[in-house]
């Protein structure tokens, strides 16, 4: 093993030399600001938090580090300082030499979820234990909070399942069936088909929805639109029965529009249920059972890698809710630029003018942490050509900022998987949670 790391259940604590070696290269690899913006949106850490504002920077990257360490997150804070200086040679020796597993790719959120929950599902186990269920009893209460905002979770996946499968699925074939209705007895069999199926996920919709907590609206919330479908739904019923294509296509619209926008509002507040899920109580527990248990059990190791499986998924599943966060910004600030892109009326084009300067800044600082990939390295492109063309040729910003406009709303939806994956992944604890809290 080398000398400069040591290994601990798949966490590498780095010592003396390594320490100092890597807190002077991150120091010159990076500009204040670049790296309070990295350790946001890839960490979930504000500086502010362990740091003071006339900290020199050797200083800030040092506590950086403890604090990452003390987490059992080095790994992965170094991963995404490689990902934002992939071209530091001197950077890339450091850690292949201190951190060898920086180097490897991070590990699929499904599998590292997987080992979560097999580290709790032995944690159960281990109750006949009389020192360990001293331990978890009185951490029951956080876990019960953790096992209920999984479930929130769950059924907010659930719905944008159901409703993504109405928008992509469902939708397009009901307007090309609705429009041969008349002529074509196979579209009213095919539009039967359709109505039996929408139904059958306007009810799973209404279990999902009726899951949720009764408290704040949150339930009435998605009630609200899932009892508007159904009423949509049999009036499209009723007017296939009629042969009544233009009643249908009314009711088609209507579904449209009720469905269209609940995707973005549910990504919402799926990102927010994520970003408050109290993970952290869960993974104090493994730790504490950890310490408990004698080193040298089977259960022990393998607690202890679904404790680091944890560790690493709460930066890297809580810094994707806050990146998203960034992007869902972006999104929204370029919702306004259809008229721009379209038509450039005069007001459009001021619009754009305000808009575009803060709007470049944001998404340049985006790119800053993944700058190698071909994303960000366009979008610098396309920008470098609209700040040329910015009161001189509008038509060129026009054409080059719908491709600007596609290129970073395409890695946002990118971004939107990954973090609707991370929070699927994260439903893996549930199970292993609630049969532990059964016997607590």
């Amino acid at each position: 093993m080398n000398d400069l790391a040591v290994k601990s259940a798949d966490a590498f604590r780095l010592e003396g030399e390594a320490f100092g070696q890597l807190v002077d290269l991150v120091t010159a690899a990076f500009e204040r600001d670049e790296f309070r913006y990295l350790l946001r949106v890839k960490m979930n850490l504000r500086l502010d938090v362990i740091t003071k504002d006339d900290d020199p920077m050797q200083m800030v990257v040092f506590r950086v580090f403890e604090k990452f360490e003390r987490e059992g997150v080095v790994v992965v804070f170094l991963r995404a300082v490689l990902g934002a200086r992939p071209n530091r040679g001197d950077l890339r020796t450091a850690i292949g030499r201190c951190c060898p597993p920086a180097l490897e790719p991070a590990a699929d959120a499904k599998v590292a979820a997987d080992k979560a929950a097999t580290g709790v599902d032995l944690l159960k186990d281990q109750l006949n234990n009389p020192a360990v269920r001293k331990v978890v009893v009185p951490h029951r209460q956080e876990l019960v909070e953790l096992m209920e905002d999984i479930g929130v979770l769950a059924n907010y996946k659930r719905l944008h399942d159901y409703l993504q499968t109405i928008n992509f699925t469902h939708y397009p074939q009901l307007v090309d069936e609705i429009k041969r209705l008349r002529q074509d007895p196979l579209a009213a069999t095919n539009l039967e088909e359709h109505v039996d199926l929408l139904n059958d996920i306007r009810s799973k919709a209404g279990e999902a929805a009726n899951a949720l907590p009764d408290t704040a609206a949150v339930r009435e919330e998605q009630l609200l639109w899932v009892n508007k479908l159904q009423d949509f739904i049999e009036e499209l019923r009723q007017a296939v029965a009629a042969l009544d294509d233009r009643r249908g296509a009314q009711a088609i619209r209507s579904i449209n529009r009720l469905v269209r926008p609940q995707p973005s509002r549910l990504n919402t507040l799926l990102s927010l249920t994520a970003k408050k899920l109290p993970l952290e109580g869960l993974v104090q527990t493994i730790g504490e059972v950890v310490k408990t248990v004698a080193t040298g059990e089977a259960s022990s190791v393998e607690m202890r890698e679904g404790l680091q499986s944890l560790q690493n998924m709460l930066p890297q599943l809580k810094g994707r809710v806050t990146e998203h966060e960034q992007w869902q910004e972006i999104e929204n600030e370029f919702l306004t630029t259809d008229e721009f892109i379209e038509q450039g009326t005069p007001d459009s084009v001021a619009e754009f003018n305000d808009m575009w300067p803060d709007a470049k800044v944001k998404i340049a600082a985006l790119a800053g942490t993944d700058p190698g990939a071909a994303w960000a390295n366009r979008s610098k492109s396309l920008a470098d050509l609209i700040d040329k063309a910015l009161g001189v040729d509008n038509s060129s910003v026009r054409t080059n900022f719908r491709i600007f406009r596609h290129t970073v709303l395409f890695h946002f939806f990118q971004v939107d998987r990954a973090l609707r994956a991370q929070c699927e992944a994260v439903l893996a604890i549930r199970q292993p949670l609630q049969s532990l809290l059964s016997q607590v």
